[in-house]
């Protein structure tokens, strides 16, 4: 693995790792919500209240990048490497607390 160090001296390779495969904002919502269980695409649309191209294109978007896939009974959950992302967010939810 290459190691690509910024002016400041730190390693970005892993914060590139990983920022590829988060995504934008709305797809790290996904990621958080299907951390906690596999969920159908109605409930996700219930959830936010998104128009469906958009929960439909993020959703592609994950699965093209390997961590979301969908299950036969139609539920979408993570992959093991979306299941690796989760230090990612405890580390987050450490270092800024998560409101209650």
């Amino acid at each position: 693995m290459t190691v690509r160090i910024d002016e400041k001296g730190v390693n970005t390779k892993p914060l590139e790792y990983a920022s590829n495969y988060l995504g934008s904002s709305f797809e790290i919502q996904i990621i958080q919500v299907l951390l906690q269980s596999p969920q159908s695409f109605e409930e996700l649309l219930v959830r936010w209240g998104s128009p469906r191209k958009k929960l439909a294109h993020s959703l592609y978007t994950l699965e093209e990048r390997g961590v979301v896939e969908k299950s036969v009974a139609s539920l979408y959950g993570l992959t093991r490497l979306g299941y690796s992302l989760q230090p990612i967010f405890h580390s987050i939810d450490r270092c800024i607390g998560h409101p209650s």
